[in-house]
């Protein structure tokens, strides 16, 4: 009888393991999306900061960025 319940023990601590293993690879696997995406005016902004770098190519994306958040922000 305790051999029994003892091998429930370890079958539900087995079960426990798993799950929060599980649940930390998905948390890890979607921190990506949990981040909040930038404004146009920090695209913006970092498009001013490339510029001034002399990284036009970088400048250029950034702000292309920024029109993808808000097309209507000239």
């Amino acid at each position: 009888m305790k051999y029994v319940k003892l091998f429930e023990l370890k079958e539900i601590l087995k079960m426990k393991v798993v799950n929060t293993f599980i649940i930390c690879f998905l948390f890890i696997l979607f921190i990506p999306f949990l981040a909040e995406a930038k404004t146009a005016d920090e695209w913006f902004n970092e498009g001013i900061e490339f510029g001034q770098a002399g990284e036009h190519v970088e400048t250029i994306k950034a702000y292309d960025e920024g029109l993808k958040v808000d097309p209507q922000d000239v």
